[in-house]
């Protein structure tokens, strides 16, 4: 599927540590029914889920994000965050340029 052609331009890949107490499988399954989240599952190692998130503008992923941090259980996510179409971060002065230059027109 091509996120971009249905309104989204990012992913969120957040890994996810969730209180000892909880059920992680339940968690996933909360995950799953989370607006925006097109992945969902457990995980083994230093994390006990990882989920993907799709956005359309940072103020999206900023509000999903918050949303998934706020679900009972969950004690720490980290997100890393892709944009299509930046090949190199950070952006070098000239990509940045051409970046703002054609937001304008």
């Amino acid at each position: 599927i091509d996120l971009e052609k249905i309104g989204y331009h990012g992913t969120a890949h957040m890994l996810i540590n969730i209180k000892l107490e909880a059920d992680s499988a339940e968690i996933v399954e909360q995950l799953k029914k989370t607006q925006n989240v097109v992945i969902a599952t457990r995980t083994t190692g230093s994390y006990e889920a990882y989920a993907v998130l799709v956005f359309r503008d940072i103020s999206d992923l900023f509000r999903n994000v918050y949303k998934i941090k706020a679900l009972p259980n969950i004690r720490k996510v980290d997100v890393f965050f892709a944009v299509p179409g930046i090949k190199q971060f950070p952006l070098r002065t000239d990509q940045f340029n051409a970046c703002e230059n054609s937001a304008k027109t």
